[in-house]
């Protein structure tokens, strides 16, 4: 910087007259210039003094925000990468995954949605492996089903074949001993439509066609003729309500199922015992067989299940 200014002096008048009211110009006379050079340096370094300042200070202020900004993008983005690596081990076929709980909201709700997606997965899993499976036991229970039935039938089969043909080539035969043959044969035929009858049944009820038809009957009456016509040994006491409303067939399959089973597997003590409760009349067939092992009492009635006993042929009681 240079500052330039003029110098003059004063006339004697006016070095005489110190009144600060003179209104006249006073004698003045130029002699020079003053002249007043600053230097700018100090200037200078007092900028570059601050520019360094702010310089510095704006880089640590970036520094900081960088580190915040990071801090926060790391909490904000952490359950979100979480997220990411379960679901892509998920896409690879790992089970029982789960979303931690944590994060922003958005991050949460895609989590839980995720855990939910999973849990619904996973009972469809678990429902089409216990389908796949009860399929798998239901085709080798009919295999062996189908079995016994074809033993079951080829017996009396066999039986009608050779009394019939026994008939046929003795024609001298004479009437008692023909009509004998004709009773055997009846009672294995009689034996083969039970079969059918119970195949038939259970296929409709595979098919949820069976039918019910309730109307009044005596079920001692019935009980009586179901032990004739298998002509089984068995002790029947009076029943406290012989008349009662149920499905004559089906109570006649139920009866026969019963003896039968009591007939080839129990001991040589059967008898029928009943009762009653309420409304409803109840019976049950006994027997000193050998009994059932526990671990099978329990699916006696399904169908197509058979003891392990080792006796051959069984429809099962369901």
């Amino acid at each position: 910087w240079q500052f330039v200014a003029p110098v003059y002096s004063l006339g004697r008048a006016a070095q005489r007259s110190g009144s600060p009211f003179e209104v006249s110009t006073p004698d003045t006379k130029r002699i020079g210039f003053v002249r007043l050079v600053l230097s700018k340096a100090q200037l200078h370094a007092a900028v570059r003094n601050i520019f360094v300042v702010n310089v510095a200070a704006s880089l640590v202020l970036a520094l900081i925000l960088l580190l915040v900004m990071r801090y926060i993008t790391g909490l904000l983005g952490r359950p979100l990468r979480n997220l990411s690596a379960i679901m892509k081990r998920s896409e690879k076929g790992a089970s029982g995954l789960r979303a931690p709980p944590g994060g922003p909201r958005e991050v949460n709700e895609m989590g839980n949605a995720f855990n939910k997606m999973m849990e619904v997965l996973e009972e469809r899993e678990h429902q089409l492996t216990r389908a796949r499976d009860a399929a798998i036991e239901m085709a080798r229970v009919k295999s062996e089903f189908a079995a016994n039935v074809s033993h079951e039938l080829r017996t009396p089969l066999t039986a009608v074949i050779g009394l019939t043909s026994e008939m046929a080539d003795n024609a001298d035969m004479g009437p008692d001993e023909r009509a004998e043959l004709l009773d055997l044969v009846a009672g294995q035929a009689s034996e083969m439509a039970n079969i059918v009858d119970d195949l038939l049944v259970a296929a409709r009820a595979e098919m949820g066609t069976v039918t019910i038809d309730i109307q009044e009957m005596d079920l001692l009456a019935e009980l009586r003729a179901t032990i004739d016509r298998l002509g089984v040994a068995v002790d029947v006491p009076p029943l406290p309500t012989p008349r009662v409303l149920a499905d004559p067939r089906r109570v006649r399959q139920i009866l026969r199922n019963l003896l039968t089973n009591a007939q080839r597997y129990g001991g040589p003590r059967r008898r029928v015992v009943s009762g009653s409760l309420l409304d409803r009349v109840w019976l049950e067939v006994r027997d000193n067989g050998q009994g059932i092992p526990e671990d099978e009492a329990a699916h006696i009635f399904e169908p197509y299940v058979t003891g392990s006993s080792g006796v051959t042929g069984s429809v099962g009681l369901g």
